[in-house]
């Protein structure tokens, strides 16, 4: 049993292995793979363009649920005062979003200068 547990360990190893790839489809990071263009600097714009958009829209979505839930708790005091949207609320998910955006381009740069890469190049 563990030497079947082993096999398959190894041939998950050795897939993974030809599966790493630092530039093309099969890239960990979407900014550096070849989707869009060919040019890194094209596809970091269009990755980061893309995420924000995704962003954009899980935002709306966000605040459409807490006006319905703000609707839910007040009841017909809604009518009387207008719900806002909390701008300190949309700063931190803003900021939360940004921080995942920098750690991304962060950690693929470490990748890029890893010397055990060049060979995926």
């Amino acid at each position: 049993m563990i030497h079947k547990k082993r096999e398959r360990a190894a041939k998950a190893l050795s897939k993974k292995k030809t599966m790493l790839a630092l530039t093309g489809q099969a890239a960990d990071y979407p900014s550096l793979s070849q989707v869009w263009s060919m040019e890194v600097a094209y596809n970091m714009v269009h990755s980061m363009a893309s995420r924000m958009r995704t962003f954009l829209w899980k935002k709306l979505l966000w605040q459409l649920r807490v006006k319905k839930a703000v609707e839910d708790t007040l009841g017909s005091k809604t009518q009387v005062v207008r719900w806002k949207r909390n701008h300190r609320w949309l700063a931190m998910l803003l900021a939360k979003e940004v921080g995942t955006l920098w750690g991304h381009y962060g950690a693929m740069r470490q990748k890029k200068n890893d010397p055990q890469v060049f060979p995926m190049m």
